[in-house]
């Protein structure tokens, strides 16, 4: 009796494992879809058409379809200088970066933001190379922006 006791225990656990391995998965690859499908996709005037290009590869336009509207209304960065050291200078930038859009559908108009942050070493010795860090940093957070955006979409839907 003690054995079938054990195996049944061991059957039980492998189980439990089981399931939750195959709920973890299935629901990694649910958050982990890239793309929107929307019926519309609107920009505000104020979006740069750096971020328009890189958001087509995250939305799925499709006029006919009975899906949501969806329009980005501003996107913002904020700079901020972190100061340390026995001179008090500039040790570190800081950089957020803050989506506003809106979603409507026949039943619901929503209004929503995601954010995203990234920090760099301040380079005074050059102040060029730091401009040209900051660009990039940009270019990243705009990315970063959009993927926290259908991570947010899908979780809110979902």
């Amino acid at each position: 009796m003690i054995s079938l006791m054990a195996l049944n225990k061991k059957i039980y656990c492998a189980g439990i494992i089981l399931v939750s391995l195959l709920a973890a998965g299935c629901q990694h690859q649910f958050l982990n879809s890239t793309v929107i499908s929307v019926s519309a996709l609107e920009f505000s005037e104020q979006i740069p058409k750096s971020f328009r290009v890189k958001s087509q590869q995250y939305f799925s336009v499709d006029s006919k379809k009975d899906g949501p509207i969806f329009s980005i209304t501003k996107l913002t960065f904020k700079k901020k200088n972190f100061f340390g050291g026995p001179s008090a200078r500039s040790q570190e930038i800081e950089v957020l970066g803050e989506l506003q859009y809106s979603t409507r559908t026949l039943s619901e108009h929503r209004t929503q933001s995601v954010s995203a942050s990234a920090q760099l070493p301040s380079n005074e010795a050059s102040p060029q190379g730091e401009m040209v860090a900051l660009t990039q940093l940009k270019d990243e957070l705009e990315f970063l922006l959009l993927e926290n955006l259908i991570m947010e979409y899908q979780l809110v839907e979902s």
